[in-house]
């Protein structure tokens, strides 16, 4: 569900995010969003995104990259894009002899033994709009949320920022311990 989730949400220049932010409403020279699993089994997982904007977008630009992680904007024709988009990406890749090593320890890890590609790839060929909605319901609407804006504070519009949440100046000695 989360690689085709990924491939709904983001997947390119075709998936929701930047089909809205920056084809629909012009907002973002560039986006990015996807779902990640945690480290290990008991890791938390993260939703996270992206946008590069101007400066007097970044309002509007956030509140709609808000909006669309909170409510996913539903298109059967953009799911099956996706889903033929993720069968054929399972289809021809293969794991590389070097990455062999590093992949069989994230699987172990996640304590996801035997492959789990197999599995993945059955899921992903049976799969209707209603799972990636349910998968987004489940993990992903209406959750906490962390948004990290760096730029030059004085030329933000503080007040409309600030109806997304409470805002926390943070300088660059605050990022960085000696």
């Amino acid at each position: 569900a989360i690689d085709l989730y990924n491939d709904y949400f983001a997947g390119g220049m075709s998936g929701i995010v930047f089909q809205e932010l920056r084809e629909a409403r012009a907002l973002a020279y560039s986006t990015f969003a996807r779902y990640d699993l945690g480290d290990r089994s008991n890791d938390q997982n993260v939703m996270w995104g992206y946008i590069g904007c101007q400066v007097d977008k970044t309002p509007e630009a956030v509140a709609a990259l808000v909006e669309l992680i909170d409510d996913l904007p539903e298109s059967p024709e953009r799911f099956s894009e996706a889903q033929n988009s993720v069968v054929n990406r399972y289809r021809v890749a293969k794991i590389k002899y070097r990455e062999l090593p590093g992949v069989l320890r994230i699987w172990e890890r996640r304590n996801q033994t035997p492959d789990p590609r197999k599995e993945r790839f059955d899921h992903i060929l049976q799969a209707e709009m209603p799972s990636v909605l349910d998968f987004h319901k489940q993990h992903i609407a209406k959750r906490p949320k962390l948004i990290s804006i760096m730029g030059d504070t004085t030329k933000f519009d503080l007040n409309s920022l600030s109806t997304l949440g409470t805002i926390t100046p943070v300088t660059l000695d605050d990022l960085f311990v000696d």
